[in-house]
């Protein structure tokens, strides 16, 4: 009987036992749980919390715009309007702005507040640039901006496109001069003799005058005191560069001594005859005064 009761025990014993090590692998004879290391413990002790160091401060450096572009403007005209960059210091600490140029003249800096400035954190300033061509065509230029924050130099590309304005690059004929070149009869007489009157024309538009055949340009007149103007030439050609200049001429007698000449001497007036859109230099006048002093210089030597 207490065999039995003894042998029942062991039994529940034994299949506890082995009911343990079956679900605890890590246990054995050897060794309980307790012998395992613990994640939270080491060779080195407890943990010690440490405070995470403050990061330290920096400027960052943002822009509103990276390329900056301009529409189409007229080469050597009054340019475009302003466009502004805006600089945004989004770090914590100043932003200096150390230098700031452009490569191409054709884009200039206007009135700005970030020359060198100091930006607070958070805080903006702006600049503004312009574009005036003097070249047709795609221009370019890059914007370097110096700075302290990490990405320093910062650079914005611009873009803009001179055009020709046709209307500007046009002929325009102007009656430029009159001359007066005398050659006395004789060193005895220094009062008379011939005279010659040149009219000078050039063509100050920036565009070539072109004409299919040879088209009449210039009259050259004389106008007596009191009287009506007298056509004493007429001029024509058929081209005549920008910037060039050409001449025709009238001969005449002259007698400064004469009251018809020398006392009320009669005006020159060359007139540009073509049609021309700018009317404020298309005549050109001179007295003939200045036939005399010519003369009379010529009798003091």
């Amino acid at each position: 009987m207490w065999l039995k009761v003894i042998f029942a025990i062991f039994s529940v014993l034994l299949i506890a036992w082995a009911i343990r090590i079956i679900s605890n692998p890590g246990n054995s004879e050897t060794g309980n749980s307790n012998s395992q290391i613990n994640p939270d413990n080491s060779e080195r002790g407890n943990d010690i919390t440490r405070p995470v160091p403050e990061p330290e401060p920096e400027a960052i450096i943002k822009l509103s715009e990276k390329i900056l572009e301009f529409d189409k403007q007229e080469i050597d005209g009054e340019g475009s309007q302003f466009k502004s960059i805006t600089i945004t210091n989004t770090g914590t600490a100043n932003l200096n702005i150390t230098s700031k140029n452009i490569n191409n003249k054709e884009f200039s800096l206007g009135e700005n507040k970030c020359d060198k400035a100091s930006i607070a954190s958070q805080e903006t300033c702006e600049m503004k640039i312009k574009f005036q061509p003097q070249t047709a065509g795609d221009r370019q230029a890059k914007l370097t901006i110096n700075h302290n924050a990490a990405n320093s130099p910062f650079i914005v590309k611009i873009t803009g496109n001179g055009v020709i304005n046709n209307s500007q690059y046009q002929p325009d004929l102007a009656a430029d001069a009159i001359d007066f070149d005398i050659i006395p009869i004789s060193p005895e007489d220094r009062f008379r003799g011939t005279v010659k009157i040149t009219g000078r024309i050039k063509n100050v538009g920036l565009g070539d005058f072109q004409s299919q055949q040879k088209e009449k340009i210039a009259e050259l007149y004389e106008i007596p005191l009191g009287g009506k103007p007298r056509l004493l030439e007429i001029f024509s050609v058929q081209s005549l560069a920008a910037g060039q200049e050409t001449k025709f001429s009238y001969t005449r007698e002259w007698n400064s001594s004469s009251p018809a000449e020398g006392e009320w001497p009669p005006k020159y007036e060359l007139r540009i005859v073509i049609k021309d859109n700018n009317l404020s230099n298309n005549i050109k006048t001179r007295d003939g005064s200045d036939i005399n002093d010519l003369f009379r210089r010529q009798r003091e030597y």
